[in-house]
Formats: structure tokens, sequence, C-alpha cells
């Protein structure tokens, strides 16, 4: 029974899609499983690293894929953490996962004029129907995208996506025959978190295209609350609540414990005080760029609320901690200064007062991208902002 645990449940995912990948290729190919494994063992791996999954340190070869004959190019590109340049053609040379502590990736220069782009072009004109757009994480993602084609002296909209919550993409649309392709991200607030990972470029059978849109639709159905804290990502076991506890704040009020996602390896720490519940995380002031802490708050009902990240300050904390906000159609980065003491009791700041719906996600995050000390995650606030009944 010591197995039978909710520890196991994404090993044993990995292991179904595996096996039921490998399953349809025996169908498909007339083999048996050993067989398989001996004569198209490259095969079966090139179709589980397109459909999403990750193959420690195997690249993309797969030979359909028309974005590995292109030439990538972008508006602009920004530098990392450590000051290494971010191409446009990292986002095709194979990787779609970070891997020893470098994520292979393409950023657009947060500074430069939007909108942002990336283009992949060709010696000769090629007919494709499907884009595979992948990010670094879900938290890197752009929530609305275009996949365009020239037109003229211009381009045009191929598809169009919006609202988009999931790090992984693939889009369908009619065919197109064309020597460049061009992905253009036009809301500016994207830029500052925005990684793109991977690009894929294919001409799909129509039934490709189907189980596509088909898993796309069940994808986006709402996601129920799972009932239980993911607490085992952090570094350290929690003891028990001895700081200001959260049901005594008004408002909503979600402790670290409480995150919908963690990235990257945080440290739990109850040094500082004061501090909600049983402590804060923070990021050991290392793998600046590969660490965030996301939490999705639910709206009591429709109106204006002020939104307030909890942390905890200290002189060696980060001057620049990037915290974005996504609410609906709306997207807002700010830089918190933790080497401050929080102006708003006990451990709060404002991030700002947003128009909210129960209809509509929200979604506040907290990353370690570009920051130099130590970034603290304690807890996110909603309050009623002044003047709300």
């Amino acid at each position: 029974m010591a197995i039978c645990a909710t520890r196991v449940m994404l090993t044993c995912a990995v292991i179904g899609q595996a096996s039921g990948t490998a399953a349809g290729l025996c169908a498909a190919l007339d083999v048996d499983p050993r067989a398989l494994h001996r004569d198209h063992l490259f095969t079966l791996q090139q179709q589980l690293l397109k459909d999403g999954a990750h193959i420690v340190e195997l690249p993309n070869r797969d030979p359909r894929d028309l974005a590995r004959r292109a030439a990538a190019s972008a508006s602009s590109a920004a530098t990392d953490a450590r000051g290494r340049p971010t191409p446009a053609a990292d986002a095709i040379d194979g990787s779609a996962r970070a891997a020893r502590g470098r994520a292979s990736v393409w950023r657009p220069d947060p500074e430069a004029p939007g909108p942002h782009w990336i283009e992949l072009g060709w010696a000769a004109p090629q007919t494709f129907n499907c884009v595979h757009v992948s990010f670094l994480t879900e938290h890197h993602r752009a929530a609305r995208f275009e996949i365009q084609t020239p037109h003229g002296d211009g381009w045009t909209a191929a598809a169009q996506v919006q609202d988009n919550r999931h790090r992984r993409r693939v889009v369908g649309f009619e065919p197109v025959t064309a020597s460049r392709l061009r992905i253009c991200f036009p809301d500016p607030a994207d830029a500052s978190r925005l990684a793109l990972a991977e690009l894929r470029v294919y001409l799909e059978e129509e039934r490709a295209l189907r189980i596509a849109e088909r898993a796309r639709r069940t994808r986006e159905l709402p996601e129920p609350d799972p009932g239980f804290r993911f607490a085992h990502l952090v570094s350290a076991p929690r003891p028990a609540p001895d700081g200001v506890r959260a049901e005594t704040l008004p408002g909503v009020v979600l402790d670290d414990c409480q995150a919908s996602e963690i990235v990257g390896q945080w440290i739990h720490s109850g040094h500082t005080r004061p501090y909600i519940g049983a402590g804060y995380l923070h990021d050991g002031d290392a793998d600046k760029g590969a660490k965030s802490v996301a939490f999705t708050p639910r709206i009591p009902r429709r109106g204006r609320y002020e939104i307030r990240l909890g942390y905890s300050p200290g002189p060696n904390r980060a001057a620049r901690v990037p915290v974005t906000v996504r609410a609906g159609p709306e997207t807002r980065t700010v830089e918190i200064d933790q080497r401050k003491p929080a102006p708003v009791a006990p451990v709060f700041v404002s991030i700002g007062t947003f128009d909210l719906d129960p209809a509509r996600r929200l979604e506040v995050s907290v990353e370690n991208r570009g920051t130099t000390g130590y970034v603290t995650v304690d807890a996110v606030q909603l309050v009623t902002a002044q003047g709300q009944q």
C-alpha cells in the first residue's frame, strides 16, 4: 500500500503515456513490442517528445518538423540573469525544457517597443497547418498570441489564441503555403515574463488536428480545487503555524503553502518575524530566472479589489522583485523592493487595484528573474478597494 499514494501519480501518468503511445505505434506499424523496441525506438521517442513528454537530454530530431529546417529571427532578444543571450534560434534548437541549470529559450527584450515576435524563414515555400508553441513553464506563457503569415506588404493571422493558460499549445488552422511564419505577441505586458522554449511546425492530417482540438477543449474545462496543497515542493518540513493566522486578516488570504504552483526549489524559513502561518519561502538567492511561485485566489464576487503581496523584508533581500497579476484580459507587472519594511501590516505591500470577476481566472505570480539578493514569498491578500461595498 505504501506505493499507492499521490506521490506516484505523476510517475504513473508518464508511464501510461509512454505505454499508450507504444501500443498505438505497435498497431500502426503492425509489430509486437519487442520489434518496436528493436526497430522503431527512435520513432517512439520522437513521438513522445512531439506530444509534450520530456526525455532527459534527448533532443527533437523529428524529420517531419519543418521548424528544424528554418532560420529563426526575432523583434528583439533579452539576456538572462547571468548575462547570457536568449536568441530566437534557441526556440528551434531541439530543447523544450530547462536542463543542467540553463533554459534554452527565446525571450524578447522587455525594454524594446512591441509588438514582440519570433519568425521562422525557409529557403523555399513550405505548406503547413499546425504549430506547436511551448513556453518554459506555465508562468512564462503568453496569454494571447497570433500565428501570422505574409500577406502583401504585411502579415495576416492564420490563427489567434486568446486567454491562454497553458505551457504548451497545439494550434491548427487551414493549410498555408509560405516561406515565412511569425508568432506575434501583441500584449506588451507579456514581454516581462515571456520565455518561448520550443516551436514546431507541421503539415498534419485532419484527424491529428481534430485530436489536438479535442484535447484543447478538455484542458480548458474549469479546474476544481483538489482539496490538498503541495507542501512537498519546498525543501523543509513545515512546523506548526506560530505566526499571524490568515483567518484573522481581512479579505481573502492565501498563505505560501496554498500556492497553486511552485517552480524550482524554494526554501521554507521562519527566521524573520512577523510572517503568516508557519513561515515564508525564499529562493536561497540562487537559480535566478528559474524559480516562481503562483497563487490563484478565488474571487468572492465581482468588484474592485486591492491585491497585496506578503513578504519578509531584510537588508539581504532583492530590490526589484517582479510580481505579475493576470486578471482576465489585464496583465500588470510591478517590482517590489523587499529590502524595505512592508508598508501594510503585518507583512504586505499593495500591488495595485483591479476589477475582478469570479468568472475570470486570477493569478498572482512572483519570480526571481533578474534579481540580486533573496526573494521571499509569504502570502497573497485580496481586500475590497476603498469606496467599494
